[in-house]
């Protein structure tokens, strides 16, 4: 939608950007979204950057609100996405990143938890292993003390407990 808005050659640029993420979607999705690690030349560590690019009549948005649109988007299009953790449904997470998304999606898919960081890892590591796309979010990062053990203990030997 963005792509030369005042140029003669906007239909054919949008087509061929259309159909060049398409194709590469599908390679992108099978190389990055079926292992949660992986230590290949395949692994999403690994992908080259590239800077953003931004024109002087860009609007200027605040982070949370690029946040917010990007989950949006994110859970529109991903069926297995869900997302908890304290203040997350109701109020929308502590710095709103997540504002309006619960009476759209729906409480099962963006949910509140008690205060209880270790137990949201927890949650999210089974909600992983039985298929989902879980988010487990921790408000700040200095609570990721409280989930140390379940993050050191559990998440981080998981690959060697299970078949991989």
């Amino acid at each position: 939608r963005h792509v030369c808005t005042d140029c003669t050659m906007r239909e054919k640029l949008q087509s061929d950007l259309s159909a060049w993420m398409k194709d590469n979607y599908v390679k992108a999705n099978d190389l990055y979204s079926t292992h949660l690690y992986c230590e290949t030349e395949k692994s999403a560590l690994k992908i080259k950057s590239i800077p953003a690019v931004f024109s002087d009549n860009s609007p200027v948005v605040t982070s949370r609100e690029v946040l917010r649109d990007n989950w949006d988007k994110q859970f529109e299009k991903n069926p297995l996405l869900v997302v908890f953790g304290e203040d997350v449904g109701k109020i929308g997470g502590v710095n709103q990143t997540y504002e309006g998304l619960q009476e759209k999606y729906g409480e099962i898919r963006i949910m509140d938890t008690g205060i209880r960081e270790t137990t949201i890892i927890g949650q999210g590591i089974g909600a992983a292993l039985r298929g989902l796309h879980p988010v487990a979010e921790i408000q700040y990062f200095d609570y990721l003390l409280y989930a140390l053990q379940t993050l050191s203990d559990d998440l981080a030997t998981l690959r060697w407990r299970t078949k991989n």
